[in-house]
């Protein structure tokens, strides 16, 4: 179960939050059923070699030569739209792989010597955790955490970190559910402070921007840095980035530019759209772009 911190009109904010997240998850969920929106091989950037058994829900990602991730996923059939533990995140971290988190996952990959002995998290991990093992098989850190917000996203984080322990034996991966803020200080405190903080996708839902901006602050270690990848989605990400460079403890920079070979398959992409505007859509919804936020060197942690 999440932690939480007792405060007044916790109750009350915490039936606003569920009930918002509940709506968003069920128009989803409701889409995904009918048939209406789909999730085939396409929406895939493929920038990894995935091998899937023979059911489709245990897909092995090859991210180096030699070192492969394995990822059980749940499959739409088997998620359910009633769940209780909502509050705060949405439930489409079970469903599947999101493009934004295999990109964080290619990014950590070509750049592997970054994490060398830091303290990685990765927050909004959904059920993969993808870019944090990742980070695990070939970044040699000194502590790896992914978590989620969403309590059934955390179960079957938690499987597919069993399923990748031999990714790095000297250095176990933990893994867990975290909800973001300042009114969760004490959770945030156990958890310790980190040098790189990692998320995809994360910036959608603009009413928790400032819960976000809160816990990294919370969460980096002076001179530590954030890295956020994720399409513009109708402007949330701009509306992000403005606040956090408002945001005393940050400095904020913006990188429409992750990679080559992304930009190529994105493109591939997008000329695939016979239709002007799915293709206004689709590139609000799949181009990616790097957020990385660094917390001052001068701006003390530990307050």
């Amino acid at each position: 179960m999440c932690d939480d911190e007792e405060r007044p009109g916790a109750a009350y904010t915490g039936r606003l939050r569920q009930s918002r997240a509940r709506s968003r998850w069920a128009k989803l969920a409701g889409a995904l059923l009918s048939g209406r929106v789909t999730l085939t091989q396409d929406a895939r950037l493929e920038l990894f070699c995935v091998v899937s058994d023979d059911s489709g829900l245990l897909q092995s990602y090859e991210v180096s030569a030699g070192r492969s991730i394995l990822i059980r996923t749940a499959g739409v059939e088997h998620v359910s739209v009633n769940h209780s533990h909502l509050e705060g995140f949405d439930n489409t971290g079970n469903i599947r792989i999101w493009p934004s988190e295999e990109v964080l996952a290619f990014y950590c990959a070509e750049r592997c010597e970054q994490f060398a002995q830091k303290r990685v998290l990765e927050l909004a991990a959904g059920m993969s955790g993808l870019a944090g093992l990742v980070v695990a098989a070939l970044g040699e850190p000194s502590r790896v955490v992914i978590t989620d917000g969403n309590e059934q996203s955390s179960k079957h984080l938690a499987e597919n970190v069993k399923l990748n322990t031999h990714l790095s034996p000297k250095v176990p991966i933990e893994s867990g559910c975290l909800l973001w803020g300042k009114e969760r200080r004490r959770v945030h405190e156990r958890l310790g402070r980190f040098d790189v903080v990692i998320a995809a996708d994360c910036l959608f839902l603009t009413e928790y921007h400032q819960h976000l901006l809160e816990s990294l602050d919370l969460l980096l270690d002076a001179g530590g840095y954030a890295l956020l990848v994720g399409p513009t989605r109708g402007g949330s990400q701009g509306l992000f980035v403005e606040r956090a460079r408002s945001h005393g403890p940050f400095e904020v920079e913006l990188h429409a530019e992750i990679h080559p070979r992304v930009r190529t398959l994105v493109q591939q992409q997008l000329h695939a759209c016979v239709d002007p505007e799915e293709r206004d859509t689709m590139n609000d919804k799949l181009t990616p772009r790097l957020v990385v936020i660094r917390r001052r060197n001068n701006h003390d942690a530990s307050h």
